[in-house]
């Protein structure tokens, strides 16, 4: 059982963005392009509010992963009924995967893509992330309605 799911996704979160800075600078290295994303900034924001139980940031993340979750399943359905293109690029995290993808490895790319967003969504959504970010938010206005 996880104690704190709030601090769980905060490190979460913060570990994405990590892992792009230095997926930019590898690219950089392997291309030769320095491709500067600014999500990774994004994420640190968003693993601080988590991390710190903001329940705006919480319906935030669950509303944004849901839609993530319906916009990379209509994705792979269009592509499992058509094919890719053979003029494509597709890039993940900058680096580009085209031929793994016309080598037929599409379910195995989105099985391995959706699990991003759908950590978060599911966790966020359980009874125990709900009590945990009402309960802070609860504590916290009641300490500023009862100064004694």
């Amino acid at each position: 059982m996880i104690k704190d799911i709030g601090k769980l996704l905060g490190i979460y979160f913060s570990f994405i963005a990590c892992i792009q800075i230095i997926i930019m600078f590898y690219n950089q290295d392997l291309t030769g392009d320095l491709f500067i994303q600014l999500s990774f900034l994004v994420n640190f924001l968003i693993g601080y509010y988590l991390f710190n139980h903001n329940s705006k940031a919480r319906k935030f993340v669950i509303v944004f992963s849901g839609v993530m979750m319906l916009l990379q399943s209509s994705v792979f359905i269009y592509y499992s009924i058509n094919e890719i293109p053979e003029t494509s690029h597709i890039r993940l995290f900058g680096i580009e995967i085209s031929n793994l993808v016309r080598q037929g490895q599409l379910p195995t790319l989105f099985a391995i893509s959706i699990i991003f967003p759908s950590i978060p969504f599911f966790l966020l959504r359980t009874k125990q992330a709900m009590a945990e970010f009402s309960k802070i938010g609860n504590i916290s206005t009641s300490e500023f309605q009862n100064p004694l």
